[in-house]
């Protein structure tokens, strides 16, 4: 057919399309770009973070392609092509259109479609899970100094605790979040994590929308990215809450006290109308102010550093607001109230001793129903024999077993036979420190209700006043749920939803860790780029799920032709890299190439009908073709062509 004139197509009135538009002209081994559209501009170079006329490697590749088949041919070139920016996938049509001109030389006149389709890959990876997980950019000024976070991407869970629709938040300068009345802390918080690195952990409440909610908030660094992860904590708030009922109208005397400064955060009724001191001035005082001058530093060597109660265990002397002293009977309990610590401490006046008695057993009741209601496994055996005293009813719903068939018994019935030995001369080791450390560990045990789970326990051991081991005190947490979404979200953030193949993120790591070997020991190894010849036709004609399922078969071959050592990974569509480990020459990494070929040309049983496709390789050596990693990949990705 006759070509077009390049007069009446470029030079003539395009109308709407001129703005999707570049024309290129082939010069020699080269394609020169006459005159490119912004939106293609756009397409080819990326979004504002790519640097100003450096393209991308895909489109940039593919506009090539489809030109040179279009001059090659004589004839249009239609193709559909997937752009992944930020997380979104972009499908556009690319139609080439070759065209005469009087000067003779190549010239192809190239439209960019308008996105046909936009999906999200990261939308389908996290809308899995009801915990909220977002990514934060950090947005520094002129100077370089810190001064915002972005929102780059999150899940619905994190939009639903955060009161806020997905839409509203994406993109959103953190400082342009309403975050409530700790702002300044969240603000903080995250800004220590990405200046000093490490982690953190906290809780605050969220007020949105009237409606007030509990959440625990995980950050972590991931590249130059921070991963928030929120998790709803209203319900045990909420039992906070019914602890606070329980404390508010116990008739004992009753603080909350600060860990550190021993400032009262909060007292009961009852402390207010026994003391005579208003609520108010309570708050502005310490348990030193309640106490004689000369017994004030016996009050700082029990609290310092308390992490096992104090039961009464000598009389105290307390002064009223009116000047009288009292004598009391103190009970102590560590605990943690909003991610500090801080100790619940009850006073029972035994200056009239009947009724010190009375108020004692109640007293201890409360506190046997705040342990009973611990969220969390709790349970008390005997230091000599090792029978256990105590189980809580959190003990008895983990390990799915009633308590009367615990009380009493040896401790290692808590535990599987095969760790029981273990645990055993554990406890032997800790009551022979005489307290002075916990055991801290997490460990898998198997359950008789709930089959193994992964506990998180702590254990310490009680000395009685001569400072002989009398009891050990364990409490154990079940993590199994959030160490299992923890490992997920760190496996997805390194492979490959389809293939399960590292991803690029992970290559690019294990490439630097080469590197560092090579520049240490004089390691060598291989980059192996590899692209699929002949996939898209399978695509085209079989569809994406016969597209899909060809990508996991290459994948399973992949693996199966490299050793243990060496690492195969998948960057995108169907383009795959290798790092051959311990490589010791040029004709080792083409002796594998070699075998990879082979490998792939062995016909594929895809959805029953018989695929045949072929591979295109591109190896670097290092540290002779780069000493970084993306100069070692950009020269494996030449050598393809």
């Amino acid at each position: 057919m006759a070509l077009p004139p390049y007069e009446e197509i470029a030079l003539g009135s395009l109308g709407r399309f001129a703005d999707g538009t570049v024309l290129v002209r082939l010069d020699g081994p080269d394609l020169v770009h006459l005159q490119t559209a912004s939106a293609v501009a756009t397409w080819l170079e990326g979004t504002p973070r790519h640097a100003a006329g450096h393209q991308r490697s895909d489109c940039a590749r593919l506009l090539d392609q489809i030109v040179r088949r279009a001059l090659r041919t004589g004839q249009p070139e239609r193709q559909v092509a997937s752009r992944v920016e930020n997380g979104i996938v972009e499908v556009h049509e690319i139609l080439a259109l070759p065209l005469h001109t009087h000067w003779g030389f190549p010239v192809a006149l190239v439209h960019v479609s308008e996105p046909q389709t936009r999906s999200s890959l990261i939308e389908q990876v996290y809308q899995s899970t009801r915990e909220g997980v977002l990514a934060l950019a950090p947005v520094r000024d002129a100077d370089g100094q810190l001064c915002d976070l972005q929102i780059v991407t999150l899940n619905a869970g994190a939009a639903q605790l955060m009161r806020r629709s997905l839409d509203s938040l994406l993109w959103q300068h953190l400082s342009e979040v309403y975050m409530g009345h700790h702002a300044q802390e969240i603000t903080a918080r995250l800004f220590r994590v990405v200046e000093n690195g490490g982690s953190d952990n906290f809780e605050l409440e969220f007020i949105g929308d009237d409606a007030e909610s509990y959440l625990k908030i995980a950050v972590a660094p991931l590249g130059d990215l921070l991963v928030v992860t929120l998790v709803d904590i209203t319900e045990l708030r909420t039992r906070e809450a019914s602890f606070r009922m329980l404390f508010e109208a116990n008739p004992v005397p009753m603080w909350v006290l600060d860990a550190g400064s021993l400032r009262f955060l909060d007292v009961n009724t009852a402390a207010v109308e026994h003391y005579g001191y208003s609520r108010d001035r309570f708050l502005a005082m310490t348990a030193h102010d309640i106490r004689p001058e000369a017994d004030r530093a016996e009050l700082q060597i029990v609290f310092a550093n308390r992490t096992k109660p104090y039961d009464g265990e000598r009389i105290w002397r307390h002064c009223k607001a009116d000047g009288s002293v009292i004598q009391i009977l103190p009970y102590v309990r560590p605990l943690m109230l909003r991610g500090r610590p801080a100790v619940l401490a009850a006073s029972i006046d035994v200056t009239e001793r009947q009724l010190a008695e009375a108020e004692l057993r109640r007293t201890r009741s409360f506190l046997d129903t705040v342990i009973e209601n611990i969220p969390a496994m709790l349970y008390v055996q005997d230091a000599v024999d090792h029978r256990l005293l105590l189980v809580n009813r959190a003990c008895e719903a983990l390990l799915g077993v009633p308590r009367d068939e615990l009380i009493g018994g040896p401790s290692h019935a808590l535990f599987q036979h095969t760790t029981a030995r273990a645990v055993l001369d554990q406890d032997a080791a800790l009551f022979r420190a005489s307290g002075r450390d916990a055991i801290v560990e997490e460990r898998q045990f198997e359950t008789r209700g709930n089959g193994t789970r992964l506990l998180h326990v702590k254990k310490l051991a009680v000395s009685d006043e001569e400072g002989r081991p009398q009891y050990l005190l364990g409490i154990a947490e079940d993590v199994t749920e959030r160490r299992a979404v923890e490992a997920r979200i760190a496996h997805m953030a390194h492979h490959d939803p389809l293939t399960d193949l590292p991803n690029r993120a992970c290559f690019r790591e294990r490439l630097s860790d080469a590197l560092e070997r090579q520049h240490r020991h004089a390691e060598p190894a291989a980059v192996l780029c590899l692209d699929l010849d002949g996939f898209k036709a399978v695509n085209d004609t079989l569809g994406h799920a016969a597209g899909d399922a060809l990508l996991r078969a290459v994948a399973d071959r992949l693996r199966h032709c490299v050793r243990e050592e060496d690492l195969v990974a998948r960057f995108g569509g169907d383009e795959f890299a290798i790092l051959q480990a311990s490589a010791p020459s040029p004709e080792a990494a083409g002796q594998l190439a070699a075998r990879l070929v082979e490998c792939l040309a062995q016909p594929f049983s895809i959805i029953g009908q018989k695929v045949v496709i072929g591979a295109s390789l591109g190896i670097a050596m290092l540290p002779g073709d780069g000493t970084t990693p993306d100069l070692l990949l950009n020269n494996a990705d030449l050598a393809l062509y």
